[in-house]
């Protein structure tokens, strides 16, 4: 999205955040289905074209594979599917944004990112924190935070956090 029209979260139906991640998910897969095939036409084909319900996608199991391999950061966090999962595979991640000075515009840009199975990574390979003093260098001369516990609080926000009754 271009961060200069979007009309920011509290216009936004969060419905329509998993509908846009699902949408590139649709179409990253058949992208990738369609550049397997040396004639692009071929790719996206079905029979009985007559009546929508009875249609059938000929290369459905192909692009159910790739939907499988698939993984990549859409809007609502992390895609990633498998073959005996019905939900997201490795749901929780952080993402931490550094504050960097572009342009003479204070920006977030994400640097790292946490998830329960890959505990802190480089966001991308590209990733760098800009230190005060717009250095890459660590700082020495500042406190450092060893030995001290923080407290971090995360503000539970839908659909970002979703809660469900279970009985047992």
């Amino acid at each position: 999205y271009e961060s200069t029209t979007f009309p920011g979260m509290n216009y936004v139906d969060y419905y329509a955040l998993f509908t846009f991640d699902a949408t590139w998910l649709l179409i990253q897969s058949l992208q990738q289905l369609c550049s397997l095939n040396s004639n692009s036409s071929a790719c996206i084909q079905f029979l009985n074209n007559s009546f929508c319900f009875n249609k059938y996608f000929i290369n459905s199991n192909k692009l159910f594979n790739l939907i499988n391999n698939l993984d990549y950061f859409g809007v609502t966090g992390k895609i990633q599917f498998n073959q005996n999962q019905t939900d997201r595979i490795d749901g929780i991640n952080y993402i931490l944004k550094n504050i960097q000075i572009i342009s003479n515009y204070l920006n977030f840009l994400p640097v790292l990112i946490w998830s329960s199975t890959t505990n802190w990574t480089l966001y991308s390979p590209t990733s760098l924190i800009i230190w005060p003093g717009n250095s890459l260098i660590i700082p020495s001369e500042y406190p450092s935070l060893s030995g001290i516990h923080l407290r971090i609080a995360l503000v539970e926000t839908p659909p970002f956090t979703m809660l469900t009754q279970q009985q047992q």
